[in-house]
């Protein structure tokens, strides 16, 4: 009875364990899945910021072109009211479609000479003195200054908001006593840029979602746009005052964006939802702008949610099933069923043994059968081959005695392969003796003469000198390079190349010969590749192969202990690298 009691204790133990980490797999896999989710909106956010932070640059610096190539007209720097006319009123007319309010030329003394319109805010005027050191600057000759934003009405934060850029007006000194004195500034000319414009054509266009978001902040922490908060525009992030306590306990996200450069992360605002951001800063000169593009993580995880939904309540249908799966466990009698399931299992045992004994037999009986065949097949073309050859030739030279010779070296080859029966069945001796590898290879490509000369394939041969005679069986390496050989020739279709390379090479702290077969057939797929030393696999017609020769070939370099690799490429041709390793006195 105790022991009945302590294996129902276990079972409810392992059944709470196993609850428990089901439980923590499915959350730590939906923590896994949403983190990615995250990440990959951040990374599309990132995108959208930078596609519209370069437009955004480009733009700025076309305006800054476009004045710098004004300022270098002879007209402008003769300073005189009918001059400067036609290249401003042409400018003006080429961007006021482009966000341009109006274009201005003023003096050393922020005058207004020119302007095309009488549109410029009054702040601009002050704006204008304070860079006119600037101008006169030589450092600054051939740059673009850029203002801060401001409404057009300085007193009303809710007008159309713009900013200004300014070029220094110059014009060449021609002073002797100065000769070397350069471009003299003689004035200013600048544009009124309107930022909303800028904003409706590069941010709010951006598809952000249905709870997503894109504002502007620049470098001082007024917030320049907002779609959602247009009230506080031009509020400083800086200046926190008790009006923004409701939404804001603290401005340090804002902050650190300001200071920081392009990244992501996530935040929380007042009681709104959690959002995920990306920022990216557009810096202009000294001036910095920085955009923010936020949707509420709610949005970005409805989605995976959903598809989740269905996984957590299959999880909790698991639970349930292993729960009262246990407390089933509880009121069954334990030792009937040990008995019973004993009694099944030897039986389920007993039946899968015969299984198997069965199937090795089977399996070894198909192997030597077909192994038989296809060995015999190879050393029987040869010799009909060689007939038909002495058949034909019988008219020419007398060359009977050659021809009878490779006959009777056919017929041994053949009682070699009946020899190897009885390997199979270890009747025979494994018998390994120093061989000539380059000798051995010689005659193997002799012996398939006829089938390269049939094909039209061009041998090459690259033989090291003085090779170490390896300590291997000459029957079953000769048996290998011969699959090898014919194989390489049934991938080439029409004429091709095959090429043999024999070395000496030191794998690791073993030394031995190096055998390297390619072609330039049809190559064998990366699907087929992991499957062609398999017993039985094969990419021939049934009529052509039986899928036994590379996987004898592997099974007879791993008795040497050698090693047999392949690479290949589909339309290029397959290399098979076979490794040798002496294991002779003479190595």
């Amino acid at each position: 009875m105790r022991k009945k009691r302590t294996h129902t204790l276990w079972i409810f133990i392992g059944t709470i364990i196993f609850f428990l980490l089901i439980v923590y797999t499915a959350v730590k896999i939906y923590n896994i899945a949403l983190d990615e989710t995250k990440r990959n909106h951040q990374l599309l956010q990132r995108d959208m910021a930078d596609a519209a932070a370069a437009g955004i640059t480009y733009y700025l610096e076309n305006l800054a072109n476009d004045l710098q190539l004004v300022a270098a007209f002879r007209r402008l720097q003769q300073f005189e009211r009918d001059l400067l006319r036609d290249p401003i009123d042409d400018l003006f007319k080429h961007t006021a479609l482009h966000g341009v309010k109006t274009i201005f030329v003023t003096d050393l003394d922020a005058n207004l000479v020119y302007s095309p319109t009488d549109t410029i805010p009054k702040w601009v005027g002050p704006i204008v003195k304070e860079q006119i050191q600037w101008a006169n600057n030589v450092e600054n000759r051939g740059k673009s200054w850029y203002s801060t934003v401001w409404p057009e009405d300085i007193d009303e934060s809710q007008n159309e908001l713009y900013f200004v850029i300014l070029v220094p007006l110059v014009k060449n000194s021609k002073d002797s006593v100065r000769p070397h004195s350069g471009m003299e500034p003689v004035g200013l000319v600048g544009e009124v840029v309107s930022f909303d414009w800028l904003v409706q054509k590069y941010v709010a266009s951006i598809n952000l979602g249905a709870t997503g978001s894109a504002w502007i902040m620049d470098g001082r922490g007024r917030l320049l746009f907002h779609p959602k908060h247009p009230e506080m525009v031009l509020r400083d992030v800086l200046e926190m005052s008790s009006d923004c306590l409701p939404c804001h306990s603290s401005f340090d996200i804002q902050k650190h964006i300001i200071a920081t450069d392009a990244a992501y992360g996530e935040y929380t605002v007042g009681e709104e939802p959690t959002k995920i951001m990306s920022h990216v800063p557009i810096d202009i000169q000294d001036e910095r702008l920085v955009l923010v593009i936020t949707t509420y993580l709610s949005e970005v995880t409805a989605i995976l949610r959903g598809k989740f939904h269905l996984f957590f309540i299959l999880v909790a249908i698991i639970l349930i099933a292993i729960v009262i799966s246990g407390l089933l466990f509880y009121y069954i009698d334990i030792k009937r069923i040990r008995a019973e399931e004993a009694h099944r299992h030897s039986e389920q045992r007993e039946h899968l043994h015969q299984q198997i004994y069965h199937a090795a037999k089977m399996a070894s009986i198909g192997e030597l059968v077909d192994t038989v065949a296809h060995e015999i097949n190879t050393p029987t073309s040869i010799i009909a081959a060689q007939a038909d050859a002495f058949l034909l030739n019988q008219m020419g030279v007398d060359t009977r005695a050659e021809e009878i010779r490779i006959i009777k070296e056919q017929t041994r080859r053949i009682s070699n392969y009946t020899r190897s029966l009885l390997n199979y069945s270890q009747r025979m001796p494994f018998q390994q003796e120093p061989t000539d590898i380059s000798k051995l290879f010689v005659e193997c490509l002799y012996l398939l003469g006829h089938r390269f000369r049939a094909h039209k394939i061009i041998v090459t041969t690259n033989f090291a000198d003085n090779l170490p005679r390896p300590l291997v069986d000459y029957r079953q390496i000769e048996q290998v390079f011969i699959n090898l050989l014919n194989n390489a020739i049934d991938s080439i279709d029409g004429s091709g190349k095959i090429k043999i390379d024999i070395c000496q090479k030191r794998e690791k702290l073993e030394k031995g010969i190096e055998i390297t077969i390619s072609d330039n057939g049809k190559g064998i797929s990366e699907e087929s590749l992991p499957h062609i030393f398999k017993p039985f696999y094969t990419t021939k017609p049934p009529s052509k192969g039986t899928g036994l020769g590379l996987s004898i070939s592997k099974a007879i370099i791993q008795r040497h202990q050698g090693k047999i690799s392949v690479s290949s490429t589909i339309d290029q041709g397959t290399t098979f690298c076979i490794f040798l390793p002496l294991n002779t006195k003479e190595g």
